[in-house]
């Protein structure tokens, strides 16, 4: 690249944590946050070809449901932020804003979060997806846990 090439944003570049193989473990939660079931997935996180998106690979199962789907992750609306767009093979589409600031994860859409912080070693990440119905009361959905390969 020579100086007048376009660079990733900031933001867009701060996720190279991610990069990699992830195995995925966690818990349901029902409307009461108890136990409704477990979930298991590989999530895999890859550079797009000049660097300026993220692609992140899902395939696992929640309870007893197959869970496929694919999100592009790339720069956001404000300066530490990244827009993504999620893909799954129930043909749901979802977009978030998603930040990585020090170790804190923040995931945000119109009907779910998640808040999650990774380890110091940058290999573990752990945190709580939440639901809304009405965009301002928020439920726990999953409590789960991301470990690098």
């Amino acid at each position: 690249m020579d100086a007048k090439s376009p660079k990733p944003a900031e933001a867009v570049a701060s996720l190279e944590p991610f990069v990699g193989v992830w195995d995925t473990t966690g818990t349901i939660l029902d409307a009461e946050g108890q136990r409704d079931g477990e979930l298991e997935a590989i999530d895999s996180y890859e550079w797009f070809p000049g660097g300026f998106f993220l692609l992140h690979h899902v395939g696992g199962k929640m309870g007893n449901a197959e869970v496929k789907a694919l999100e592009v992750i790339g720069a956001g609306p404000r300066e530490g932020v990244c827009t993504a767009r999620s893909y799954d093979n129930a043909g749901q589409s979802d977009e978030f804003e998603v930040a990585l600031r020090g170790r804190n994860w923040t995931i945000d859409g119109k009907t779910q979060r998640f808040r999650g912080q990774l380890s110091a070693d940058l290999r573990t990440l752990e945190g709580q997806w939440e639901l809304t119905e009405d965009g301002s009361n928020w439920r726990p959905w999953m409590r789960i846990r991301l470990s690098k390969r």
